[in-house]
């Protein structure tokens, strides 16, 4: 099972330090005949802006490939938008 950092200001609060993998140990390594896994990355950028409503605003960078070096950017003013580009994103990784 994986469990997520709570970060504050470069602190963690409670469970695994900020900067550990969120993915689980393998009981094995994996196997040098294995094929390389297709790796995707999304990183989404929020903030508030003080003179704006709604105040929410996004800054959504992502690949399905990272080995490709070919990223999207988009932006977003909702929770609704930023979940939107999330499913797009999702949809695309899968499609490949």
């Amino acid at each position: 099972m994986c469990r997520v950092a709570e970060a504050s200001r470069g602190r963690h609060r409670r469970g695994r330090g900020v900067d550990d993998a969120v993915t689980p140990a393998w009981e094995e390594s994996p196997s040098m005949d294995e094929p390389e896994r297709r790796v995707g990355v999304i990183v989404i950028r929020v903030w508030l802006e003080k003179r704006a409503a709604p105040a929410l605003r996004a800054r959504i960078t992502r690949t399905v490939d990272l080995a490709a070096h070919d990223e999207t950017v988009t932006v977003a003013a909702s929770a609704d938008e930023i979940c939107a580009q999330v499913r797009t994103w999702l949809d695309d990784f899968l499609s490949v």
